[in-house]
């Protein structure tokens, strides 16, 4: 980030010293100073910013007031969680760099309230499908623009204290602030569907919403107890704000210190819309209600699927499909089951490998084949131009005697003719030297042998010649 050290600064010379070294003093002679005709800054200029930023860093280390006092109701909610003035400190420390974040260049000592859109620096990873929620869990604390010292603690602390059936809850009221729901007490499955359509393409699988179809379900309308047993169900629909709480557990002050804590109430919560405010305007004069959980449809999910009150199955799923209704597989309906859904994405990956691999092997086999098909062609054009040469010396004189074409021609007139293996053997010219045979072996045809014996020798050569398709340039026929 900052400039390097000039090489006018060392041990001779202070960094304190606020007097510009020789090189960057005036010329008077020659009317210019140190930055040059062109303007560009000096070296001491350099140096005063290294300078300024080391001592703003210093400062920002140093120069940290203590945390402001909370109010009570912040205050015994700490205490409720054994929270000491160590915790507070860091964080605190957490919030003062949330603070320091919005304006770099000012040496900030306290902090009273940040942006609210600095509270997004807390989250790194997974930003696109987190964040949503964490917008409105703070709309839920009735934060606008501007996020106190006082709702932080009270908002976050309460937040990283739930339990996993609590955030379902939380879960609950997020959905139908999000989605805008005129119902405050329960959610359509339309809600749920528009929420959790841009979760199926998410690339987390503990996200990933594919395999559920809420127009497969037989519930039209979701109470806070009916969602927060779906979502104990199918876990991919409250695994987003789990992932989001522990990383504000990471944050304040750590996940050792939430996962050791030891809450002094043994019961579940009930979250409602007053649960992260601390201006309520309402007291509970029994305490805080507990969270009665029903349990409809885990208790028939656990001990199986016995087919019951088929007439209601039937009033209720009547409409679900455009009016085709649902089949009473199991108490979900005909939404497959986690570990069904497991299977079918398993295949469905295995399947697209095997597709994959045979891609694979067919484009190696067709350039096998090209490979192939380019070497034959090469040899077939060895073999033309072959022929070529041996058809354009095929008139030559022979160097062990005259041409083939000359043994017929000086045939005796007595001869067959049609027949030039037999007037060849009648005519019995000069005997020829000794020449070779098909199979290269040397072959000498004595005037005693018998005419039938020369005949047939003669047409067997020939004959192999014809088979081979290549004449010898210095071969002749037998005779």
């Amino acid at each position: 980030r900052a400039h390097p050290v000039p090489r006018w600064v060392g041990p001779r010379r202070r960094l304190c010293d606020p007097s510009p070294p020789p090189s960057c003093r005036r010329h008077r002679s020659s009317g210019c100073d140190a930055r040059g005709a062109r303007g560009r800054p000096g070296r001491g200029m350099f140096a005063i910013q290294v300078v300024k930023k080391a001592a703003k860093r210093c400062a920002r280390s140093v120069l940290k007031g203590a945390p402001p006092e909370p109010c009570d109701e912040v205050q015994e909610c700490l205490c409720s969680y054994k929270i000491n003035k160590g915790i507070l400190f860091q964080m605190y420390d957490v919030f003062h760099s949330l603070k320091q974040f919005e304006d770099l260049d000012e040496v900030l000592v306290n902090a009273h309230e940040v942006e609210l859109s600095s509270i997004k620096r807390l989250v790194v990873d997974r930003r696109k499908w987190v964040l949503k929620i964490l917008m409105q869990l703070l709309a839920l604390g009735d934060c606008e623009d501007k996020v106190t010292w006082d709702q932080f603690l009270w908002i976050f602390v309460r937040f990283c204290s739930l339990n996993r059936v609590e955030l379902g809850q939380a879960l609950f009221l997020v959905i139908s602030n999000e989605m805008s729901s005129t119902t405050l007490h329960y959610l359509d499955a339309r809600h749920l569907q528009e929420f959790y359509n841009p979760y199926k393409d998410c690339p987390v699988r503990s996200f990933n919403t594919q395999g559920i179809d809420f127009e497969k379900l037989p519930l039209t309308r979701y109470y806070a107890t009916d969602f927060t047993e779906l979502t104990q169900r199918f876990t991919q629909l409250v695994n987003p704000i789990v992932y989001l709480q522990r990383v504000l557990q990471s944050h304040l002050p750590g996940v050792d210190f939430w996962d050791r804590i030891d809450r002094a109430d043994a019961f579940v919560h009930k979250i409602s819309y007053d649960f992260f405010r601390m201006d309520t305007g309402r007291i509970h004069l029994r305490g805080e209600p507990p969270y009665r959980e029903t349990c409809d449809m885990l208790i028939s999910d656990a001990l199986g699927a016995v087919v019951v009150n088929e007439e209601q199955w039937v009033l209720r799923t009547s409409k679900a499909r455009a009016g085709k209704g649902l089949r009473q597989v199991s108490v979900w309906g005909e939404q497959p089951t986690p570990e069904l859904i497991e299977k079918i994405r398993k295949r469905l990956e295995d399947e697209a490998e095997a597709a994959r691999l045979f891609a694979i092997e067919q484009e190696q086999a067709a350039i096998f084949a090209a490979e192939q098909a380019r070497k034959r062609r090469e040899q077939m054009l060895l073999l033309q131009e072959g022929g070529e040469e041996e058809d354009a010396g095929a008139g030559e004189e022979d160097l062990a005697g005259p041409p083939k074409e000359a043994w017929v021609e000086n045939a005796a007139p007595s001869a067959d003719q049609g027949t030039p293996v037999l007037a060849l053997a009648t005519a019995a010219p000069p005997p020829p030297p000794a020449g070779r045979g098909s199979d290269g072996a040397h072959v000498q045809i004595d005037a005693s042998w018998p005419l039938a014996l020369c005949a047939s020798h003669a047409a067997f050569s020939s004959s192999s010649s014809a088979r081979s398709g290549q004449v010898g340039r210095h071969s002749r026929p037998f005779v």
